[in-house]
């Protein structure tokens, strides 16, 4: 897998032992995880479930989602993927999801991050369609796909339960040649 160089941060692969404490300290708060589809607390199991993620991703070629850490000075601070059913299903298209730790809010990050995801999925991958899903209430992610040239697509009604209620799921895409 390649690294990503973004101005202040790089995407990279992860590095399991390393990597766990400062993924677990920066994904474990509230704020974070009632904007994403993770429940809090997130357990050293929840990590597991990550790592089998990340090298289900390096060990089979067909599985269709390339995952990057988001590195500032050596920590994990987020991570950042793109989604497919598999290779072949999902050849034209992926969904892109992202968490960021909140001390890196609203300086840019994930902004850029997302740009860089999109510029390696159209020009290295030739996908041509780029969702991002996020909760209705999420307007950072609202923002984050806005700033990248993503238009609204549609809304799936009460298809996440947090904080004790349903919420809908908005999806923004952007197309690449079509």
């Amino acid at each position: 897998m390649q690294k990503i160089k973004g101005k202040n941060f790089l995407l990279r692969k992860l590095q399991p032992i390393a990597d766990k404490e400062s993924i677990v300290s920066n994904i474990n708060d509230k704020d974070i995880l009632n904007k994403i589809t993770l429940d809090y607390p997130y357990t050293d199991s929840d990590y597991q479930m990550l790592v089998e993620k990340f090298e289900k991703e390096e060990s089979e070629i067909n599985c269709g989602t390339i995952s990057f850490i988001i590195d500032i000075d050596g920590d994990a601070v987020g991570v950042i993927s793109l989604f497919g059913k598999n290779k072949n299903e999902s050849k034209h298209r992926s969904e892109i999801g992202y968490w960021l730790g909140k001390k890196y809010w609203n300086k840019g990050i994930m902004t850029e991050a997302v740009k860089l995801i999109v510029n390696f999925a159209f020009k290295e991958l030739d996908k041509k369609k780029l969702t991002i899903g996020f909760l209705e209430d999420n307007i950072s992610s609202r923002r984050v796909a806005e700033k990248n040239g993503f238009k609204y697509e549609y809304l799936k009604k009460k298809e996440a339960f947090k904080e004790g209620k349903y919420k809908d799921i908005i999806y923004f895409t952007i197309f690449n040649g079509l």
